[in-house]
């Protein structure tokens, strides 16, 4: 199926440039001395953040404008700007460019996932959000090792270079054989203030979680950049509750399951993306390891994710996610608590940190399954670039604040210390366990409907 496999490739090169920049982030560190960590996050940062608040409004203009057109503009800004990325001269200027590579991104997530959705019944739609998360665990599971590899031969730049060939054969192929698929009922333009607000207050707070270090908890720019950025977030929250175009459509958190499942998907993000980055950091600079070593060391756990990503979402279909999300939140905390326990100092790869990698890798095969069928399930086949949308932004939100608490943890306690990384590995279990507890909201599936409300799918196959 030609959906299939283009949604694929472009789900492959997203989540394939998220993997990758976390592993080059210590040689992107290095190529730019004058800058610290802290401030130099912002190439993941800013990326993070605007894919976040981006997320939604390109979602509801995908519905509205068509699914195969955004989807197709979203590979093209994101191409481009990867090419800029691996030719950026300064830091200052890569930053920026990531944001711009952020605004394809958002394009491309929710319509690659709503043209893939709207391509299976709904009875078969946990199978369909499965086989969208093993594409993205398959490049996170390469991701390390390529990325690793391909900066020991050359540098951090070529790791944005391969997304151009990949992400220009999705685009031709998109625009030569998909087809349009656009909600018809959808006229107005979604809340101009509440995406300028949305996109400030998460900037603002990232930006206190960062800094807070630096500049002193107490201090008024960091208490002031937190206050400003929850007030931003609220004003966002209670624009989309009056607004007649409002960024979020209530009716797509009016079910319990729903609702949960991205409350769920949110705080386990803040979990994931933190021990994520924290994983990296401690192999390349308390053992020691190579940038091609530890990213050979970070590839059992996504491959994991991958092998059990379509099975739960078997299990989804037929038992619902309840349960299938927190055993994974489990085995993903006991993942990180064996790390804690058994990782020392001296390197001990097989016996130490592999088992942890491997539990927890399981565990987030199973719950990001789960929790993203979860978060369109019984949603109308017109809402699903935005339902989608909506839960991939809170995920990068929750990447945003996890990468910044690890950040600043570490800016604070040193990166040569294992007691940070127990820490952080401590707090990362604990907030994974909330996550479960909170998925236990989750309903089954409910039986398939003799019909769902039509969309209008227009023909402008090309060529």
């Amino acid at each position: 199926m030609v959906v299939a496999v283009v949604a694929s490739l472009a789900t492959f090169i997203a989540f394939l440039d998220a993997t990758i920049v976390n592993i080059a982030f210590p040689s992107i560190h290095a190529g730019f001395p004058a800058w610290s960590m802290d401030s130099l996050s912002w190439v993941m940062n800013a990326y993070n953040i605007l894919f976040a608040a981006l997320l939604m409004p390109a979602g509801r203009y995908a519905d509205r404008f068509g699914r195969k057109a955004m989807f197709t503009a979203g590979l093209i800004v994101f191409v481009v700007a990867s090419l800029l990325c691996a030719l950026a001269p300064g830091a200052g200027l890569l930053i920026v460019l990531r944001g711009v590579q952020a605004v394809g991104a958002a394009m491309i997530v929710p319509s690659s996932l709503a043209l893939l959705l709207a391509a299976f019944p709904e009875s078969r739609r946990g199978v369909a959000v499965s086989l969208f998360a093993a594409t993205g665990g398959l490049a996170a599971g390469i991701g390390p090792a390529l990325g690793g590899f391909l900066i020991e031969v050359w540098d951090w730049r070529v790791v944005f270079a391969v997304n151009v060939p990949i992400g220009l054969v999705a685009a031709i192929v998109a625009w030569v054989w998909l087809t349009e698929a656009k909600d018809e009922a959808a006229t107005a333009w979604p809340d101009i203030v509440s995406i300028v607000c949305s996109v400030a207050g998460f900037g603002l707070l990232a930006l206190g979680i960062v800094k807070g270090h630096d500049w002193g908890w107490a201090d008024w720019h960091t208490v002031g950049s937190l206050c400003a950025g929850i007030v931003l977030v609220l004003i966002v929250a209670q624009r989309c509750r009056t607004h007649p175009a409002p960024l979020i459509e209530a009716t797509i958190l009016t079910d319990r399951t729903v609702a949960a499942a991205n409350a769920s998907t949110f705080v386990f993000a803040v979990a994931f993306y933190g021990y994520l980055l924290a994983n990296v950091l401690f192999l390349t600079s308390l053992w020691h390891y190579s940038t091609v070593r530890a990213g050979l060391a970070l590839t059992p756990a996504p491959l994991l994710s991958t092998l059990v990503a379509r099975p739960a979402g078997i299990l989804y279909d037929r038992f619902g996610g309840r349960y299938i999300a927190a055993a994974g939140a489990v085995l993903v905390a006991l993942g990180l608590t064996w790390y804690v326990r058994f990782v020392h100092v001296q390197p001990g790869f097989l016996t130490d940190f592999l088992p942890g990698a491997a539990l927890s890798g399981l565990g987030v095969g199973m719950l990001f399954a789960s929790l993203s069928a979860a978060a369109v399930q019984g949603v109308a086949g017109a809402r699903f670039a935005t339902a989608t949308a909506f839960s991939s932004g809170l995920r990068q939100l929750g990447a945003v604040l996890g990468i910044a608490a690890c950040v600043s943890y570490l800016g604070a306690h040193g990166a040569n210390r294992l007691g940070s990384f127990q820490v952080l590995w401590e707090g990362a279990a604990i907030v994974t366990v909330v996550a479960g507890a909170v998925a236990l909201a989750l309903r089954p599936p409910s039986r398939p409907r003799e019909s769902e409300p039509s969309e209008t799918t227009e023909s402008t196959r090309i060529g």
